[in-house]
């Protein structure tokens, strides 16, 4: 999943610099916080698989461990992010919205983790 990881986060840089540039500038430092969870999942395979800091039959549950962290620090993030958007209505979606990609991206992280075990 590096590959995907390394796509996420080009295409969700260029969505920010997009919005950036555009007259929404609220929703491109509310969307930062997506980017937590591809960008520690690939420290955490960094240091798990590539450093051999772990033992290997020990791998495939700290790289769970890591992607379930940056699930918990990306939905945080996106909380803490979503004062940035003005509406109630926009904030509440753009929580919801985020959290459940979230949320899908480390479910597909986790049982990916698995199935490579």
């Amino acid at each position: 999943m590096v590959v995907e990881c390394i796509c996420i986060s080009v295409i969700l840089f260029i969505i920010f610099v997009g919005f950036l540039r555009s007259k929404y500038r609220s929703y491109a430092f509310a969307l930062l916080p997506l980017l937590a969870l591809p960008v520690i999942h690939l420290v955490g395979l960094l240091f798990v698989s590539g450093l051999e800091l772990c033992p290997a039959e020990h791998q495939t549950t700290v790289l769970s461990i890591v992607d379930l962290v940056g699930l918990a620090v990306g939905c945080v993030c996106c909380a803490l992010t979503s004062n940035f958007i003005e509406t109630k209505r926009g904030r509440t979606a753009f929580l919801v919205v985020c959290c459940i990609f979230l949320l899908v991206l480390a479910s597909a992280l986790v049982v990916n983790n698995i199935a490579q075990y």
